[in-house]
């Protein structure tokens, strides 16, 4: 019995069924187990970040004028540019050829003050402006050869920040795009030479008014007679009395420049030399009796 007893303690434990091993396999992955989604979720929004960082330079912001903000746009289109000039490696050298000056909307503004209408295109990204000049009346779109969708015209242009003489050339998509663009160039130029003609009649009034006001006030002039003793009394009347007192002014300026002429004559020769007397007038002599010089 005692042998028996020894037997059964040395024995090893009996290894464990599958159903024993299943059941351990769970409760271990249950200890192990993640929390829930919504656990998680809550744990998420509970955590609010607290760092900030302040900017190095503070930038304040600049309003941007493109001077276009007093203007009205009369037609717009999306066009390719060229412009007839020297490239920089022919600088100075007086070889021109067509250089590509990009593509962009060109506009027709005109300005709700005065009136101007001028051409404005910018490059479509860079916003760099490439032609920019005023509407001539005098100007001609020709038609580029071998193209009916181009126009080339010469204008002054202020794109580079200088005035400049520029030959431009301008590419649409089609023909009609092109056409419509010419007609809307003429328009301008129509309104361009109106505004110009009322600006000249203006002009020639205010002139023939300067000229009016210029002769009423010679016509108030007084001019005293030569010898006449006059004193002042009232302007001329008439054409003719306007005309004498003028051919009177002019006889009263020559005997002042006889008269200083006279004096400087006087001055500079020799006062006992025997020379031929000059003719002396009543002008010459007041001159004479007031700078003390003899006969």
């Amino acid at each position: 019995s005692s042998r028996k007893m020894s037997t059964e303690e040395t024995a090893p434990p009996a290894a464990p069924t599958q159903e024993q091993e299943v059941a351990a396999a769970s409760a271990a992955g249950a200890e192990n187990a993640e929390p829930a989604p919504a656990a998680a979720a809550e744990e998420e929004e509970a955590w609010e970040p607290s760092a900030q960082f302040a900017p190095v330079t503070q930038l304040d912001e600049i309003e941007v004028r493109t001077m276009e903000e007093d203007e009205d746009v009369l037609y717009k289109m999306r066009s390719r540019l060229f412009v007839f000039r020297e490239s920089m490696l022919n600088q100075g050298t007086g070889n021109r050829e067509w250089l590509d000056r990009g593509i962009g909307e060109v506009k027709l503004l005109k300005h709700r003050t005065h009136g101007k209408i001028r051409l404005l295109m910018r490059q479509e990204r860079t916003l760099k402006i490439v032609a920019n000049h005023v509407i001539h009346p005098s100007t001609r779109l020709e038609p580029n050869a071998g193209s009916d969708r181009s126009w080339v015209w010469t204008a002054y242009d202020f794109a580079d920040g200088e005035l400049a003489e520029e030959v431009f050339a301008i590419r649409f998509k089609n023909s009609e795009i092109a056409n419509q663009f010419k007609d809307a160039y003429e328009a301008a130029q129509a309104q361009m030479a109106a505004q110009e003609g009322a600006e000249g009649a203006a002009d020639g009034e205010a002139k023939a008014d300067e000229a009016d006001a210029a002769a009423d006030a010679l016509a108030g002039l007084s001019v005293q007679g030569e010898g006449e003793g006059e004193g002042e009394g009232e302007g001329p009347s008439t054409d003719s009395d306007l005309q004498a007192a003028i051919d009177r002014r002019h006889r009263v300026r020559s005997q002042r420049r006889a008269s200083a002429a006279v004096m400087s004559a006087e001055l500079d020769s020799d006062h006992d030399s025997e020379e031929e007397a000059l003719p002396t007038t009543a002008a010459d002599a007041h001159v004479r009796e007031r700078y003390g010089l003899a006969d």
